[in-house]
């Protein structure tokens, strides 16, 4: 079953901002996409179908950023 792409993009973004990562979900020109910096300020864009996994969706975002999701990774603390 597929996932809105928009709604998608903005549930991953919401996750990613839990690390740190400012990031937002957005729709242009009938594409939509994951837009997020790394703690560098580095931006990124990852295009979104709506066919992928939330889980599968964070974790390549998260590696491109540079940010292990592993044990040793930990959201960011000043978020509640």
């Amino acid at each position: 079953m597929n996932a809105d792409p928009l709604v998608l993009a903005g549930d991953v973004a919401a996750l990613l901002e839990e690390y740190g990562v400012v990031a937002c979900g957005r729709k242009e020109d009938g594409q939509t996409r994951i837009d997020f910096w790394n703690h560098q300020g580095k931006g990124y864009r990852y295009p979104v179908t709506g066919e992928e996994e939330t889980v599968s969706l964070l974790a390549i975002c998260l590696q491109l950023a540079g940010i292990e999701a592993g044990s040793s990774s930990k959201p960011n603390p000043n978020w509640s």
